[in-house]
């Protein structure tokens, strides 16, 4: 459950980094930037702040995915097991486990 986590939310900043850079060079193509071409003054620096913005949004989706992470509810799952190991250990006896058994159903 933890690796499909993150796997869904490296593929959700995949794709959002995917529609940021085609909505950047459609903006950088189709728009008139004559006052400050590509790499022109102090541009220099844009492919690092490129891949710095791209381990940023990776940095916040490990946040994101390890405070946010879906838990396993499966609490009554974990109740029948304690209550098979008492069982098999004869702490209780077999109309004990049924009684306790339907408590845990309800």
């Amino acid at each position: 459950m933890k690796n499909k986590t993150w796997i869904t939310g490296i593929t959700i900043i995949a794709l959002l980094l995917i529609v940021f850079a085609v909505l950047g060079m459609i903006g950088y193509y189709y728009l008139d930037w004559d006052w400050y071409p590509a790499y022109g003054h102090m541009g220099f620096m844009m492919p690092f702040g490129f891949i710095f913005m791209i381990l940023f949004w990776i940095g916040v989706a490990a946040v994101f995915i390890h405070f946010f992470e879906l838990r396993d509810t499966s609490k009554k799952n974990n109740a029948k097991k304690i209550l098979d190991e008492r069982l098999s250990k004869g702490e209780i006896s077999i109309e004990e486990y049924e009684r306790i058994l339907n408590i845990i159903k309800e």
